[in-house]
């Protein structure tokens, strides 16, 4: 899905790969950066924290979910995920 030329279309596949495979962890994150890019910060927040849930490792999910909460004044918590993705990514 492209998501820079219809975000709208987007957010409703990835709605519907959630709805039929709920633990599917990249389409937690692609819904979660898309929602972000069109302003729904609490909600792209949800679902990068529910990638994190299904896989703690998941690098990409962890970033985002802290770049996310750091747009959300959220600094703390950021804090804490991206000091997690650091260390996940020097394994």
């Amino acid at each position: 899905l492209t998501t820079e030329h219809d975000p709208a279309a987007a957010i409703a596949g990835y709605r519907e790969a959630l709805r039929v495979a709920p633990t599917f962890v990249p389409a937690h994150v692609n819904l979660g950066v898309t929602l972000g890019m069109t302003g729904q910060l609490e909600e792209a927040a949800l679902h990068f924290a529910e990638a994190v849930r299904l896989d703690p490792k998941h690098i990409a999910a962890r970033q985002n979910l802290a770049l996310t909460l750091r747009q959300l004044g959220r600094t703390e918590e950021a804090a804490l995920h991206f000091a997690e993705a650091g260390r996940l990514s020097r394994r």
